[in-house]
């Protein structure tokens, strides 16, 4: 998948000769022109031969899996494509993907100076091993900080992309702190896709069954796949989400009362915008 500044890049270069009207051919050639990075051309050349197959954009992204794109971006061009709305979508996705970079940035650069700290002390706390037992020394560090840098690499990982193998997702999700950071990520990005495809006019149902695609972790999207089925018996929305595992109360509770005062569009975006996405 490319770097999310990459792909940020690309994807404002993509919005803007779209609105300028160049033809597929065109389009492809210039952006080809504009980007040196091998992996950037590589992900061009994939969607060139798709898209001049005569498929839609959409339809590349969907197709390239998650070779050099996120699940969502697919589902928000989709419903970009039905709105008529292509490169303004394709501005703030590169605006989520620019936004994601640098919170990580920031992650990793406000750690350091705890962990950097932990593992002080506990060489500290062992020192008096050092010159004695030195083999009780290595152990007795490794017990404790080795559970530590497991749980922040799992995290680390996870800030890049989500685990494709269940083997490990299914441990992340159950885990203390990166359960609730993997549930925030895929909340925020079913919940972007959702919103975007009801505002270009895809009934509830469907555009929430298409919005659990994007969920990477197969546990969690097979617990929101069988909570969002009663809606096509007519069941609300926001007795569905009342299902969904790990959801924070403050988001039930905007969409709860959004959906009976008729609002249920702006739901999605609130609920984006709160503090937190997993309780």
């Amino acid at each position: 998948m490319l770097h999310e500044l990459e792909r940020a890049a690309l994807l404002r270069s993509l919005a803007r000769l779209l609105q300028a009207g160049l033809t597929a051919d065109a389009l492809f050639r210039t952006l080809e022109q504009g980007h040196r990075s091998r992996s950037i051309r590589q992900c061009l050349a994939d969607l060139r031969s798709c898209v001049l197959a005569g498929r839609p954009l959409s339809e590349a992204l969907d197709e390239a899996g998650d070779a050099w794109f996120p699940r969502h971006h697919a589902v928000a061009l989709r419903a970009a494509e039905r709105s008529g709305e292509v490169p303004r979508v394709l501005r703030d996705l590169a605006d989520e993907d620019e936004a994601r970079a640098h919170a990580r940035a920031d992650v990793f650069r406000r750690s350091l100076y705890p962990v950097a700290l932990f593992h002080m002390a506990v060489i500290a706390g062992n020192s008096a091993l050092l010159l004695t037992r030195p083999l009780s020394f290595v152990w007795q560090s490794l017990v404790v900080m080795l559970p530590v840098d497991v749980a922040l690499l799992l995290l680390a990982q996870n800030l890049l992309r989500a685990p494709t193998s269940r083997i490990v997702a299914r441990p992340l999700l159950l885990a203390p702190l990166v359960g609730e950071f993997v549930r925030a990520q895929e909340f925020r990005s079913f919940f972007a896709a959702l919103w975007r495809l009801y505002e270009a006019g895809v009934a509830l149902p469907l555009a929430a069954r298409e919005s659990v695609a994007v969920i990477g972790n197969e546990d969690l999207r097979e617990c929101v796949g069988a909570a969002i089925a009663p809606l096509d018996q007519g069941e609300p929305f926001s007795l569905a989400v009342a299902a969904f595992p790990g959801l924070r109360e403050d988001v039930r509770g905007i969409l709860a009362t959004a959906e009976p005062a008729g609002e249920l569009s702006s739901g999605p975006t609130a609920s984006k915008r709160a503090p937190g996405w997993s309780g």
